[in-house]
């Protein structure tokens, strides 16, 4: 594959068997994130039945429940991206880059 990490996306509004289908996406991606847990009542989806499904289907790897809206599950999202997207490689980068101007700075107040 030519991506570094692939991220599936559904809702719950599309139905609480999309997981059950067990379609490639839903099996292979490195990170599946199911949004909009809070329609289920609204759409007759039992969340109890599809995360059973999502677990199944998923065999060990990654998933997330979310309410996007609510900013519900986006500080695990992040966690993944930065753990396996190598984002913590840039995040590094940027620390030590201000901790070096800053350092350099506060030398040159001293002079």
């Amino acid at each position: 594959e030519l991506v570094d990490l692939t991220i599936y996306m559904i809702d719950v509004a599309q139905g609480g068997d999309i997981p059950r289908k067990k379609a490639p996406a839903i099996r292979k991606s490195d990170l599946l994130i199911i949004n909009k847990v809070d329609l289920a009542t609204h759409v007759n989806v039992d969340l109890d039945l599809m995360k059973e499904d999502v677990i199944q289907a998923r065999n060990g790897l990654p998933y997330i429940f979310c309410e996007m809206n609510k900013s519900k599950g986006i500080e695990k999202i992040s966690d993944f991206l930065i753990q396996n997207g190598g984002l913590w490689v840039l995040l590094f980068k940027i620390i030590m880059i201000v901790e070096f101007s800053y350092t350099q700075k506060n030398r040159q107040n001293t002079l």
